[in-house]
């Protein structure tokens, strides 16, 4: 694991983002997957999340859903962990 995804996970951010001149390098998809085998490691059941309900996070919403997560309603999502 990188030592950059390490020290994400010891300090779970509330909020989190890819600076836009680092977006499509991966870096979001290696966070989210990082986090997910944290949140398995540790027993968490279900990780949640939300995006403003505005078409400017369409992008946003289908990255999430390609990274497993599903829309509960409006912009919340979650990715249960059982299932990876």
């Amino acid at each position: 694991m990188k030592l950059w995804l390490v020290f994400i996970l010891l300090h779970l951010p509330l909020e989190s983002a890819v600076l836009p001149e680092y977006r499509s390098e991966h870096i979001g998809h290696e966070m989210l997957a990082a986090i997910k085998h944290y949140a398995k490691q540790v027993g968490w059941k279900r990780i949640e999340l939300c995006t403003p309900p505005v078409p400017e996070f369409d992008q946003t919403v289908s990255f999430y859903q390609a990274n497993g997560f599903d829309r509960t309603g409006g912009y919340k999502m979650r990715c249960l962990i059982q299932s990876l």
